[in-house]
Parts: C-alpha cells; sequence; structure tokens
C-alpha cells in the first residue's frame, strides 16, 4: 500500500501497523548466482543434439539436450529455471535481471519493469502510468484521474476539490 494515496489511506494505516503479520518468503536464490555463469553462443545453440549433456547455468543439474532451454540471454536452463516475462513473452532465467510486480506479483524482465517515482515499487508497465503533468511513471496506487480534464496525474500533483470527493490535477484548480 501506499501511505501518500488518499484512495487506500485506511487499508495503507492498518497494513504499515500490521507489517509482521504478512506472509513473508525465506527462498533463498544466491546458490543459483554461484553457479556457472555461462551463455552460450549461436552456433554452440546449434551444435546441442536431444542426446547432449549440458549443466543449467542456474540451478546446475545436468540437463537432456531435448530438455533444454535457452532463456533471451542464451544461458542454457533447464525447464523448472525458465521463466517466460509477463508482459513481453521472453524467455528469462535467475541469471538474467528480472524483477517482479508488486501489484499483480508476475515476473518480468528488465526491460518490462519500472520503478514507481512516488513510492519506488517495482511495477509492470501493465500496472505503470505516466503523469501529464511532471512526466514521472507512477504505479497503480500513486496516480489518479483528474475528474475535469480526464489526464492521468501522479499524486504529487492533484488535490481534492473543496466540498466534494473528486479529485482534479493542479492544472485545473489554478
Amino acid at each position: 500500500y501506499n501511505l501518500k494515496s488518499p484512495l487506500n489511506g485506511e487499508a495503507a494505516q492498518w497494513a504499515d501497523k500490521n507489517r509482521l503479520k504478512f506472509p513473508t518468503d525465506k527462498t533463498d536464490f544466491s546458490s543459483y548466482f554461484e553457479n556457472s555463469n555461462n551463455t552460450i553462443s549461436d552456433s554452440e545453440m546449434k551444435s546441442i543434439t536431444d542426446d547432449s549433456i549440458v549443466k543449467c547455468a542456474n540451478c546446475g543439474n545436468s540437463v537432456k539436450g531435448s530438455d533444454l532451454v535457452f532463456c533471451s540471454s542464451h544461458h542454457p536452463v533447464c525447464i523448472n529455471c525458465a521463466f517466460t516475462c509477463s508482459e513481453c513473452g521472453k524467455v528469462i532465467c535467475l541469471k538474467c535481471v528480472t524483477g517482479k510486480c508488486s501489484i499483480c506479483n508476475q515476473i518480468v524482465c528488465a526491460n518490462c519493469i519500472s520503478k514507481c517515482s512516488l513510492c519506488k515499487a517495482d511495477v509492470c508497465l501493465s500496472h505503470t502510468k505516466t503523469c501529464y503533468i511532471c512526466g514521472n511513471k507512477v504505479c497503480d496506487d500513486c496516480y489518479i484521474t483528474c475528474s475535469k480534464c480526464g489526464k492521468t496525474v501522479c499524486l504529487d500533483h492533484m488535490k481534492k476539490i473543496p466540498g466534494t470527493n473528486n479529485y482534479a490535477c493542479v492544472n485545473c484548480q489554478i
């Protein structure tokens, strides 16, 4: 939750006071990064047959050529270490720079992740908006649509319209 958002303020305050009640994932992936960091050239990829045995660049397990997957960075990986970017469809692995959207929890590649300029959350492109006033990228929790002009603005550039439950951008309030 974004504590600056007027749209979910009560929920955000509760979440901030009860942080220890949320589950956290204790999985340690550091061992994956200590294994081989090999990438394979196009010619090497073509020379691998179905019967070839190759070590997964992520977990180090031996993988038969027929079960091998190559991520977009040419890391040879087993099927358990291959992921698909939910935005662009690229095959990525743990060796690749990836991110996880804080809103939909989907794994995305480095090209499809954005950091909200206000709350600093990592979000996929589907949950990123651009403030028409400052041009900053913000997440779904840090923007509002101006009730007067209909444009997307970040929380820094909106104000509540006095006497209503509506919000307008600073340009429409002048």
